[in-house]
């Protein structure tokens, strides 16, 4: 029998729910009005819990409710991942280590709506995107949308990042990030 939790009422506004995927793999799917800065939050939060992102996709849809879907590898979990509460997990507030994420390299491009679309690859680190999600709320930025992908030890992820209340970024912003996100390549 496969388990699944709900973590609400069927239909409500804002959930989730938990199911075994393959092998080790947890889904995880959250959806509604999950606050800002819910992915690097809840990203730490599985962090420190052992449980690591192996691929993620998440939109926010109108009136900031998002949809995501986690798949989780818990082969070093020290809780029972199907004992969380996803929601909370999605608010915990936890200060980042003092380390900057280390990143082998990025492509920043402006879409034609306006988000600026950015690809990076690195090595899996604990905190990666936390850290690099934290930092870019710090400019001003956050994502409508993102795809999480990490095949063994190698990251592949696609953020797509707007200002606040959905505009588009500031050249500045664009330009804070860019040199940001230079900072941060392995030397």
């Amino acid at each position: 029998m496969t388990p699944s939790i709900e973590g609400n009422l069927q239909g409500a506004a804002t959930g989730f729910e938990v199911r075994a995927g393959s092998t080790s793999d947890i889904e995880v799917t959250l959806w509604g009005d999950l606050g800002l800065g819910w992915f690097g939050h809840i990203s730490m939060a599985l962090a420190r819990r052992g449980l690591n992102i192996r691929s993620a996709q998440a939109t926010r849809r109108a009136g900031d409710e998002w949809h995501g879907v986690l798949n989780l590898v818990s082969t070093s979990a020290s809780v029972d991942p199907y004992a969380l509460d996803y929601l909370a997990l999605a608010s915990e507030m936890s200060p980042l280590s003092g380390e900057k994420p280390a990143i082998e390299g990025f492509r920043l491009e402006r879409t034609a709506s306006g988000a600026l679309e950015l690809r990076l690859s690195a090595l899996d680190q604990i905190g990666l995107l936390a850290g690099l999600l934290d930092r870019c709320e710090f400019l001003g930025l956050f994502p409508e949308r993102l795809r999480v992908a990490t095949n063994g030890r190698a990251v592949d992820d696609t953020l797509w990042l707007r200002a606040v209340a959905g505009m588009s970024a500031s050249a500045q912003a664009e330009r804070a990030l860019r040199d940001l996100l230079a900072s941060l390549i392995r030397h």
